[in-house]
């Protein structure tokens, strides 16, 4: 298990170009992200942009990283970059076409409260991000750690997702929220993302899915524990370690 978190914390704070763990200390590393964001990021990507503010580019992708993996609310976002509601539709449709980031939307069957529209984003690498906001911190001292592990799960599920599979995150507008869901052939299977949580215990937001989705037969809980599996409601709960978040498929 150490060493799974030792792995873990060093994909989190450097991602997982290519090329990059085979650099022999945390400077080499970080002089490799940084030559990434200058001549990807900040010289090929805004050739694409022409004559649009590289000022107001830059303000974007510095919001983007500071807050990756939450709603993605445009005006805020048009807001903090000094430019129109138009002009933010137009740098995610880059960032996203050059595969800098992805939109992850949310699910939806007209209960009444659940959110419709608003989507979650997350950068394509982590250590990209951390480059741009220079944060190279460990894990365990970020303020925004939760969200690391969140953002490492959705890129676990993507890569291992096919055809068969749609990926989202589910809330409602009074708050009550499910990291992810997982969707094949119409069945749901609810996944909660925990740092530190006591094993057994089934996280509210993920009680108030069952209730929405009486339907689902099971929920998945990822943290930093061990591997178990309890009763809920006639529901199986599966809990797991974080870095076995690709295994999930196997439940659904």
């Amino acid at each position: 298990m150490a060493e799974f978190s030792t792995r873990l914390g060093a994909f989190i704070r450097f991602g997982a170009l290519p090329g990059l763990t085979a650099l022999p200390d945390e400077l080499d590393k970080r002089n490799y992200l940084l030559g990434i964001y200058q001549t990807y990021l900040a010289k090929d990507i805004k050739s694409f942009l022409k004559d649009e503010s590289v000022l107001s580019f830059n303000k974007m992708l510095s919001w983007l990283a500071l807050h990756n993996g939450v709603m993605l609310n445009k005006n805020t976002l048009a807001g903090a970059s000094s430019v129109s509601s138009r002009q933010i539709d137009r740098y995610l449709e880059v960032l996203q076409g050059t595969f800098v980031l992805s939109l992850l939307p949310p699910l939806s069957s007209n209960k009444g409260k659940e959110l419709v529209k608003t989507n979650k984003f997350y950068f394509y690498d982590q250590g990209v991000a951390n480059s741009i906001i220079q944060d190279f911190r460990p894990l365990d001292s970020r303020p925004d750690s939760g969200t690391l592990r969140e953002a490492f799960v959705f890129w676990e599920l993507k890569k291992h997702i096919d055809v068969r599979h749609s990926l989202k995150y589910w809330r409602t507008a009074d708050g009550s929220e499910v990291d992810f869901v997982l969707e094949k052939d119409r069945e749901l299977l609810p996944i909660e993302v925990k740092s530190s949580w006591r094993p057994g215990k089934i996280p509210s937001g993920l009680s108030t899915f069952f209730r929405y989705y009486p339907e689902t037969k099971s929920g998945i809980v990822l943290y930093d524990g061990p591997e178990m599996t309890c009763a809920h409601d006639c529901r199986e709960v599966h809990f797991a370690p974080i870095h076995k978040a690709s295994r999930v498929l196997e439940v659904l």
